[in-house]
């Protein structure tokens, strides 16, 4: 267990500069940096992602990037450190561009091990290197409360990178997560597709052949019936596990398929492309005579390199 949430207690609740604990920097920083940092502040993501400062490594992440330099970290006074103060901006205005973390702000206890860690010197061995895990919060793992007897494996490691992380308790703050869809703009949008459509039965769905807009790549839709079919095995299978069940009956309405699976030769002209993004993955720019599907369809940047 972080050794930091031992004092939580100790944290500021008014804004004032927190009081320094003691920490660890293998079990309550680096997971810290790991979940909430590195998935943006590293090598391959830095221009993508508009983080010009790599955190992966000790010299990186004491060398600072181009907007802050060498005093990113200030030994011994967190207060006047960009990689702490960063992460406190939020608290005045969550749309200033210098908060940190942008999406997900770090609570007041995680802010804690951040300001305890530089206030009291900074530690990192030489030979530490950080990766990118990811960022989770209460809000990730509020859904395993009601199964904790029936967890798989991966929502033990949801599990385990939520306490490395601090154990986020907070709920987010208001408005944090954009706004929510206006569920009847939704019905109306549903229903214009609906009147738009030719198939208005199970039996007017039809295989069909169409092309890619931007390639001209064509690809085959198969019509999949719908009907009831039941979900989740048997407690009889062998090497069965929880989560497999209880089995139950699941209705599916009629839909289309791709013939094939998709190769790469046909996903990569879609997902490496070099349109230039904000943070929130919005375009930069917009052409007029751009296709609305394209706009609001086209994935980021990749999040890794995809030669694998």
């Amino acid at each position: 267990m972080l050794s930091g949430l031992a004092a939580v207690s100790a944290v500021a609740q008014d804004g004032k500069t927190p009081e320094a604990i003691k920490v660890d920097f293998m079990t309550d920083v680096k997971p810290l940096l790991e979940g909430a940092c590195i998935q943006c502040h590293n090598p391959d993501k830095m221009e993508s992602e508009g983080g010009d400062y790599d955190m992966t490594t000790k010299a990186s992440a004491f060398g600072g990037g181009p907007s802050y330099g060498g005093d990113v970290i200030r030994l011994k006074d967190a207060n006047d450190s960009p990689v702490y103060w960063m992460t406190t901006v939020h608290l005045d205005d969550p749309k200033d561009p210098e908060a940190m973390p942008p999406k997900k702000p770090l609570n007041e206890q995680q802010q804690q091990i951040l300001f305890s860690w530089i206030q009291n010197g900074a530690e990192w061995p030489d030979d530490v290197t950080l990766d990118a895990k990811p960022r989770v919060t209460y809000q990730s793992v509020k859904p395993l409360v009601g199964k904790i007897d029936k967890l798989g494996r991966f929502d033990l490691l949801t599990l385990s990178y939520w306490v490395e992380q601090g154990a986020d308790w907070s709920a987010p703050a208001a408005g944090s997560e954009g706004p929510k869809d206006d569920l009847e703009l939704v019905k109306r949008i549903r229903e214009k597709i609906v009147a738009g459509t030719k198939e208005k039965t199970e039996a007017d769905m039809a295989d069909y052949t169409n092309a890619i807009p931007k390639t001209g790549v064509k690809y085959d839709m198969i019509a999949i019936k719908g009907g009831e079919f039941t979900m989740g095995s048997p407690d009889s299978e062998s090497a069965r596990v929880g989560d497999e069940g209880p089995q139950h009956k699941v209705k599916i309405s009629p839909f289309w398929m791709g013939k094939f699976e998709v190769t790469w030769d046909l996903y990569e002209p879609f997902m490496i492309t070099n349109v230039p993004r904000n943070k929130d993955g919005s375009p930069q720019s917009i052409k007029s005579d751009a296709d609305p599907v394209d706009v609001v369809s086209s994935p980021t940047t990749p999040y890794q390199e995809m030669s694998f």
